[in-house]
């Protein structure tokens, strides 16, 4: 179920929510509002749920960081909480839960209790994005961090630099693993924004109208020190190791992805592969339809240990090969096509209907594309005047194209003897305008099908 949060844009005059999950992971507090799923305010409800409480531990989404998940508790009995944001109601943390058929009511006393495991994995990766970002500065020049974002089993930031390379990045990680060893304590610090700039932690004046009166800073004493709201883990320690996932060019600079998990690492190249190998299916397919001698060796799936950057690496150079080949082939079906073409014979035979000249073209047995076809029919369609011409061709299936000369377009239309076709139980793929149709039929005969169309033709004219 999709959830509307913009309902909430226009909700005023509730007071900050206190926030207090940077040291504790449960708190017991009343329900202090409740809003329904429009927007509006309830005194009781029993299901999906924004509920408010004058003070929360749960993280509500903010500086890349997501939202908490967890419990509500009340008598004995656990109530999800789905998501906590913060932006539709300034500075007031809302909760979704689900009440699941069961009454909560204003006032009624819950505990609150975030999911530990999702946080503290939250907190790593947080961790670990600032203390790579203030590496990346000491050893890139003209870095720019554009975005950041993070989640449970990585963190991700696009940068734009210069002399990037895996080797730089991973030397970066090299180096942040070494203060991830030194199990530096995490110092945090409440100041005024004035002393925060003071001391560099704001980069820039025009910025400083952006902070509360007093901001909090986070530091990992010669590591990095950075004003956050977001939760870090209580010492670089915690993090235990952090692994270069992957350094991606990107629309703007190029986006590394590390995290403190190896399997990370498969999870992520798997995803890639699998993709990879369906791009070179698709074309090895398309290739076969060209040259059905065409031979080329290709893993079929990949096992999750198998995936990573070399076995990444060496599909992606497959992949560029496959595609220079289909050009190859492309180009190669293109010209013998043409040849075909310029060596076409028709069997031809012409009836008249009326004043209109109906040309009969049967090429059977001679494989051309009707897309090669179109251009020579074409031009020969533009000088004649009351015409029609039909090409028939029987390979595997009837490929039929009708073509009108431009003076009957007000009186003919393709279109409605397609309708025709349709109730003589004929079934087609294709179609066209009133002056081009194209269309391929399972084994039509001939005969049958020119009956149809000249008794079409007889009821216009």
């Amino acid at each position: 179920m999709e959830i509307n949060w913009n309902v909430l844009n226009d909700i005023n005059g509730i007071n900050k929510t206190e926030y207090l999950g940077y040291h504790q992971n449960n708190l017991v507090q009343p329900v202090k509002y409740l809003f329904n799923l429009k927007g509006e305010k309830v005194d009781h409800s029993t299901s999906l749920t924004f509920i408010v409480f004058d003070k929360t531990v749960f993280y509500a989404t903010g500086g890349a960081q997501p939202f908490d998940t967890g419990y509500l508790i009340k008598d004995n009995k656990n109530y999800e909480v789905l998501d906590v944001e913060k932006k539709f109601i300034k500075n007031v943390y809302v909760h979704l839960v689900d009440f699941k058929n069961e009454e909560i009511k204003i006032g009624d006393v819950v505990t609150q209790k975030y999911d530990e495991k999702r946080r503290h994995n939250h907190s790593i990766h947080h961790t670990a994005s600032h203390m790579l970002y203030t590496m990346s500065v000491k050893k890139i020049l003209n870095l720019e961090e554009i975005s950041q974002g993070l989640d449970e089993e990585k963190t991700w930031s696009q940068f734009t630099g210069d002399n990037v390379t895996w080797d730089k990045i991973q030397e970066i990680v090299d180096e942040v693993n070494k203060d991830v060893e030194k199990n530096i304590i995490q110092n945090e610090m409440f100041m005024s924004k004035e002393e925060a700039f003071n001391n560099g932690y704001i980069a820039y004046d025009k910025f400083i109208d952006r902070y509360d009166n007093i901001v909090r800073a986070v530091e990992f004493k010669d590591s990095t020190t950075d004003l956050c709201g977001g939760t870090h883990v209580q010492s670089t320690g915690e993090i235990k190791h952090l692994y270069l996932v992957d350094v991606e060019s990107a629309k703007k600079g190029f986006l590394v992805t590390v995290s403190a998990f190896q399997n990370t690492i498969n999870k992520h190249f798997i995803i890639k592969i699998k993709n990879i190998l369906n791009q070179i299916k698709d074309i090895k397919a398309k290739i076969l339809k060209l040259n059905n001698s065409y031979s080329l060796d290709i893993p079929y799936d990949v096992e999750l240990s198998q995936a990573n950057r070399n076995y990444f690496e060496y599909l992606n150079n497959l992949l560029i090969k496959i595609q220079g080949d289909f050009k190859i082939e492309n180009k190669l079906a293109q010209i013998k096509q043409q040849e075909q073409l310029e060596k076409l014979t028709f069997n031809s035979d012409v009836k008249k209907i009326n004043e209109i000249n109906v040309s009969i073209n049967n090429f059977s047995n001679q494989l051309i594309d009707n897309k090669i076809l179109m251009p020579k029919t074409l031009k020969s369609i533009q000088v004649k005047k009351a015409s029609i011409e039909l090409y028939f061709n029987n390979i595997d299936n009837t490929n039929i194209l009708l073509l009108v000369s431009a003076d009957l377009k007000n009186k003919l239309n393709l279109n409605k003897f397609l309708d025709i076709l349709k109730k003589y139980n004929v079934n087609y793929v294709g179609g066209g305008s009133n002056l081009i149709c194209q269309l391929s039929i399972n084994k039509i005969d001939k005969n049958n099908f020119e009956n149809i169309f000249f008794e079409w033709l007889k009821n216009i004219y």
